[in-house]
């Protein structure tokens, strides 16, 4: 995970990702209360294992950090050394048919 930093600033009347998610989220309904992708970031740590040690203050300055991320945020930036989490210890692999890309259609553009 790395922290990215804004090229410049907004122009005119237009926002931040983050706010313009917020805002649709909350005129659907939801009670999104965030005022700084920090509160986004300690919610995701907070629900997720997978990243219970990130902050955005770890992220600091282009640091970044490999999940799963322990609480004292200790990263592991080597998965699966020993075994796979599966009972036996192996990876499932499973192998896919090519299929033939789907022709661009202009109709299933939304705006």
């Amino acid at each position: 995970m790395q922290r990215l930093y804004k090229a410049f600033e907004p122009l005119g009347d237009s926002k931040p990702d983050w706010q313009v998610i917020t805002d649709i989220a909350n005129r659907l309904g939801a009670d999104w209360r965030y005022e700084h992708p920090a509160d986004i970031m300690e919610e995701a740590a907070m629900l997720s294992p997978l990243y219970a040690g990130v902050t955005y203050e770890r992220l600091e300055g282009y640091n970044s950090l490999q999940w799963p991320v322990a609480a004292d945020g200790t990263d592991s930036p080597l998965l699966f050394t020993d075994k796979f989490p599966f009972s036996d210890g192996k990876a499932v692999l499973y192998p896919v048919q090519w299929t033939e890309p789907k022709e661009f259609d202009e109709d299933m553009i939304f705006m």
